[in-house]
């Protein structure tokens, strides 16, 4: 007689990190997400160019042609040259170069890399504040949550780029003067972060109200586990399905936001400009004929944008179980 999977008394036993990776894998590629993934191409080009996009800018000293910040390459005898397939175009610049002698190519590797660090650390912060009182406000209920979602809806009441302008001028007002270029990037991820919890605390706490009230939280319940534990190991896990739909659209909403405040001049500092400050910068030069300083780091920020939201409007339709 066969033994039971397992050895002796049907024990499974401890997979390694490599085959719990292969197990994970495989059944992800049998997974409904994936299946739906590649029924649909206008998904996978969205993927593979936020993909190209995300690893130029996370590699960006050994993608870029040159580091715009490395003074020893910048010449200013190269400046304001048009892109190599115009007349007077340099065949080392692809997209021609700054007012400063900067390759444009160059510049949007490491501008993307600003904008795309900051968008990310701000959804980080605003799915962690926003998930956090999303649930204390489900499960609490009460007084709590009422306080929550008045401030939620107050909050709503502003435009997220007037709120974002508000808490930035307000640490540029507090802060050293000195001071302000160094944190210049933090004081911009919880501007950006703090006007975007909202959206995360009303979906986990409508979500919350609803698990909340079924059989396994009660069992926890009864057999008395604490309720920090119940919310953390039993109703989170349940909940993150929508949220991680909101966290990828949200994700192109800071970075927009992010480029419009450093187009505006109070974002990151000049001298580590993003797709935003490149944009700013460009503008002054349309008129005079130099249209390619604004206009590519204007597209890329563009189809940087439209491709993460179409992720995000394939990964709500995914994981929507009436639409399966």
């Amino acid at each position: 007689m066969a033994e039971p999977r397992g050895g002796i008394g049907g024990e499974v036993p401890d997979l390694s990190l490599w085959d719990r990776t292969i197990d994970a894998l495989v059944r992800a590629r049998h997974s409904d997400i994936w299946y739906s993934f590649k029924r649909s191409p206008v998904t996978m080009v969205a993927a593979a160019v936020t993909a190209v996009i995300i690893l130029s800018a996370v590699f960006a000293p050994w993608v870029a042609p040159y580091n715009p910040f490395d003074l020893a390459t910048i010449d200013l005898m190269d400046a304001s040259l048009p892109p190599s397939w115009m007349a007077d175009g340099d065949p080392r610049f692809l997209l021609g170069t700054d007012d400063q002698g900067r390759g444009i190519l160059s510049t949007i590797i490491f501008g993307a890399r600003i904008s795309l660090g900051v968008g990310f650390a701000s959804v980080v912060f605003a799915l962690i504040v926003g998930v956090g009182l999303g649930l204390i406000s489900g499960y609490v209920g009460g007084t709590v949550d009422a306080v929550i979602m008045r401030v939620a809806d107050i909050q709503l009441s502003f435009p997220a780029i007037l709120l974002a302008l508000l808490v930035d001028g307000v640490a540029r007002g507090v802060l050293p003067r000195e001071a302000h270029d160094e944190l210049a990037i933090y004081v911009l991820v919880f501007s950006i972060g703090i006007s975007g919890w909202v959206q995360y605390a009303r979906t986990v706490r409508g979500s919350t109200l609803v698990e909340k009230n079924k059989e396994y939280v009660q069992a926890a319940r009864v057999i008395g586990r604490p309720a920090i534990l119940i919310i953390l190991r039993h109703v989170l896990p349940n909940v993150m399905g929508p949220v991680m739909v909101i966290a990828t659209i949200h994700l192109a909403l800071a970075i927009i936001t992010e480029a419009t405040l450093s187009f505006l001049g109070v974002g990151v500092s000049p001298t580590e400009p993003s797709l935003g400050t490149l944009i700013n910068v460009g503008q002054d030069y349309l008129f005079s004929g130099e249209w390619w300083i604004a206009l590519f780091p204007g597209a890329v920020l563009a189809i940087l944008v439209l491709a993460v939201n179409l992720l995000g409007d394939w990964l709500r339709d995914a994981l929507n179980p009436k639409l399966r």
